[in-house]
């Protein structure tokens, strides 16, 4: 047991992620040990110790530098299998340090590459059903009873970090552009819920509700359509309380069945038409659902009152059960009623004409009035302590006696807010590419056996124009790239002359779309709406490009993109208040302004933030064909720019920037012609493609004896001084001049680890029965055993050629 949280370890890794793309640390792959391990198929395992840290300095052959590119946060794979029993989420367990959640995830990844969480697993049955929606609001049941978060979709830059046991995770930015990956998480991020209640859980059933009016079609069909007949709602009606001395204002329902009732016998229940069925029993009186579920405040007669309806309901007629009203409060000991919506459910429900059997007034089984699980119609927000409970309160047999439920709180933000901290991404994989001899720098003669993560080593001095003692790599910036949104950009849309266009045709803030769904479908929010004879309406572009019709020749009814439609990305269209086969809201022209354009942050401008006041300098910049989004790219950054980011389940832009040009040789600042942008996500690429070292000690020796031939068995044998001043483990042999030995000897550079002591002139080096006379020696790039070993693995030989291209992915998990 540790008093430091879960997320400790997770924000340990995101700081990891952090401190790598700012740069001012560096970090390299590092691969050793050419030579065998004692048991070869068995590497040893590695000990935290000084011992292990020096060896992997003292046998290593290359570093690769690790850039923004290179890493990602991961956390444990999970395939949806049908069978399994899948944990559901829990707001009391230790998720991420269960052997009960390790052997039963409460998370999956289906194969359409979507990753979803357990809200409610059925009571702890079997998932039989893979699910595949994308909704980012409430989840409901699929017909294994199972309810699915859905988190987010796999992209094609994800599947670099995909392998058998581990999937990235990552954080939407704030995308406009329906219809992508990205922008299916942006929904589920800004859709959550911080404080929501979105499973509630029956602990105990406890006893029959006998009370309780539920019927449903399929058992007592006659029954079912005469005596819970819903003849007319009045969602404007008041209801005076005898027993609270109130007037409410209240939805009536005149009701069959209720004459026999005493006034306000059924205070406090719930009056509803779901789960009744669909059935139709009898000629004329088809099941029409309203889907209601209300508070009771009242009962009178053939009347009975609820609370009102938001919006009038879609029929005046229906039919209607009483059930326990179920709801959720906030708070330890609080009786005040959250604004939770949570609805019992009767499985298990039956009726019967058979004696002997205790049933009700309505011939339905007493013992089958059981609730047996609550399903939640709206989790609210801001519920954080919530306790379950019922009215009428349970009270012996009969009256729900024993009846007890729990509700489970969100995590923090919301569930969806921020898959990282929710799916227990502590993990970081890294994921190198060696290519080939990368440049020479690795050797390829030998195999290698070790991995190790290398911070801050600081260089020998060796590299022409390297310092001795600089820490390696961070002289190797990294770029910032910014996509931006256009906020300003807008769009002037002149209709065809009317007589006079309606007043009310538009509204400032609704949601308009031009043609059909895409990608690049046009979609905007209006600003402004001048009607008359000829209308203008403005509208802030979302998304694509609005147009005037391409042909006036068109059939008006065929055209879409000439007209102007109600809606995100469907809906009905606007006609001039004709019937659509006129030219009665055709367009005429279309002017964009304020459009983002390739000119709009030149090529060495500075951008500036205008929250954080950080600057960087453009090194390119590319807009879309729209005008609406762009790519930006930066170095020299000073400070931070402010990225999007979930807050308490709100998805936040980043800050706006925009650019001006250094001082020009007047001494004054000459502002670029850039608009304002919104940064939408924030991501890191390296200036440099790749930064490698070798790290091996090359001496070069000259064999006077014209017999010498370099061999493959010659690696990993010892060659030292006739003096015993200096020795080594090659690593790597070759000619230094031409391919093969000749008459008067041979020049030949060898590549060695494990080196001891020292060579000066006149020494002779000594090897396999042979001498050479020592030429000269490059110590490596690195000074051995500086900046510090973070991470060490021993696995089995790796061989490599030339031509082989070699990916290593090590997890560091925090």
């Amino acid at each position: 047991m540790t008093n430091l949280q879960f997320s400790f370890n997770i924000s340990a890794a995101e700081a990891f992620l952090e401190d790598i793309s700012r740069n001012q640390n560096s970090y390299f792959l590092m691969i050793s040990r050419p030579q065998e391990w004692p048991i070869e198929d068995t590497p040893p395992s590695v000990v935290d110790s000084v011992s292990d840290q020096i060896g992997v300095w003292r046998d290593a052959i290359a570093a690769k530098r690790i850039d923004v590119t290179d890493i990602r946060l991961v956390t444990d794979r999970h395939d949806w299998t049908s069978g399994t029993v899948y944990s559901q989420f829990s707001d009391v367990d230790e998720m991420f340090r269960s052997a009960t959640y390790e052997s039963n995830p409460f998370y999956i990844l289906t194969s359409e590459s979507k990753v979803y969480k357990c809200l409610d697993n059925n009571g702890g049955a079997e998932s039989t059903v893979e699910p595949t929606h994308t909704y980012s609001d409430l989840q409901t049941a699929g017909d294994d009873g199972y309810v699915w978060q859905f988190m987010y979709q796999l992209s094609e830059d994800d599947f670099d970090f995909v392998t058998e046991n581990y999937i990235p995770v990552s954080l939407a930015g704030s995308t406009t552009k329906i219809g992508t990956i990205e922008y299916l998480q942006r929904e589920v991020q800004e859709n959550a819920k911080a404080g929501g209640i979105f499973n509630i859980r029956v602990t105990q059933t406890g006893s029959y509700w006998s009370d309780a009016r539920i019927l449903k079609s399929g058992l007592l069909e006659e029954t079912f359509f005469t005596t819970h007949r819903v003849s007319n709602i009045n969602n404007n009606a008041q209801y005076y309380s005898v027993l609270e001395d109130n007037t409410y204002d209240v939805a009536e329902f005149s009701v069959t069945g209720m004459n026999k009732f005493s006034r306000d016998v059924y205070k406090n229940w719930a009056l509803t038409d779901l789960d009744m069925g669909t059935s139709v029993a009898l000629p004329g009186t088809e099941f029409t659902q309203i889907n209601f579920y209300k508070k009771i405040l009242g009962n009178s007669g053939d009347r009975i009152y609820t609370t009102r309806f938001d919006v009038d309901p879609s029929s005046t007629t229906g039919f209607y059960n009483i059930v326990p009203y179920v709801y959720v409060t906030n708070g330890i000991g609080s009786t005040l009623e959250s604004d939770v919506v949570a609805y019992p459910v009767f499985d298990n429900l039956g009726a019967t004409t058979e004696p002997g059997i205790l049933v009700d007034d309505e011939l339905f089984i007493q013992d089958s009035k059981v609730i047996t699980r609550v399903r939640v119609l709206d989790p609210s927000s801001n519920v954080y302590q919530p306790s379950v409970k019922v009215s009428p309160e349970p009270n012996g047999v009969g009256q729900g006696a024993g009846f007890s439920a729990e509700a489970f709180a969100s995590p923090l933000g919301g569930h969806g807010s921020n898959a990282i901290q929710e799916l227990g991404a502590n993990k970081v994989m890294v994921r190198v590419f060696l290519k080939g001899s990368e440049g020479g720098a690795f050797d390829i003669q030998n195999d290698f056996r070790q991995f190790s993560l290398l911070r801050n080593p600081q260089n020998s001095g060796w590299t022409s124009g390297i310092q001795q003692g600089s820490v390696a790599g961070v002289k190797t910036s990294n770029y910032s790239v910014l996509d931006l949104r256009n906020d300003n950009n807008t769009a002037t849309i002149r209709f065809a002359n009317l007589s006079s266009h309606d007043e009310n045709a538009f509204s400032i803030g609704q949601k308009v779309h031009q043609g059909e769904y895409s990608l690049n479908q046009a979609r905007g929010t209006v600003l402004e709406w001048n009607y008359g004879v000829a209308g203008v309406l403005t509208v802030s572009v979302d998304n694509g490009k609005f147009r005037a019709s391409v042909d006036p020749d068109e059939v008006p009814d065929t055209v879409s993109s000439g007209r102007i439609f109600y809606g995100l990305t469907t809906g009905t269209g606007y006609t001039g208040g004709g019937d659509g086969t006129d030219y009665g809201g055709f367009i005429n022209t279309v002017t964009h302004s304020k459009s983002f354009t390739n000119l709009s942050y030149p090529v060495g401008s500075v951008v500036y933030g205008m929250n954080s006041g950080s600057t960087g300098k453009v090194v390119s910049w590319r807009s879309d064909s729209d005008g609406e989004r762009g790519t930006l790219v930066l170095d020299n950054i000073v400070g931070g720019f402010e990225e999007p980011r979930v807050s308490v389940g709100e998805q936040l832009d980043g800050e706006q920037v925009f650019g001006f040009k250094s001082l020009n040789p007047s001494g004054e600042v000459s502002l670029s012609p850039s608009p304002v942008g919104t940064i939408t996500k924030i991501t890191k690429v390296p200036a440099m493609e790749d930064e490698t070292h070798r790290l091996t000690t090359k001496v070069t020796g000259f064999f006077t004896d014209s017999d010498f031939q370099i061999k493959q068995e010659y690696l990993d044998q010892n060659i030292s001084t006739t003096t015993f001043n200096f020795s080594g483990s090659i690593v790597g042999l070759n000619y230094t001049e031409g391919v093969t030995s000749g008459p008067n000897g041979s020049t030949v550079d060898f590549y060695l680890t494990n080196t001891n002591g020292s060579l000066t002139a006149g020494n002779v080096l000594s090897f396999n029965g042979y001498t050479a006379e020592y030429i000269s020696t490059i110590d490596s790039e690195f000074l051995p055993y500086t900046g510090q070993v973070l991470y060490i693995e021993n696995v089995r030989p790796v061989q490599r050629n030339t031509d082989q291209d070699e990916e290593i992915k090590l997890i560091v998990e925090f």
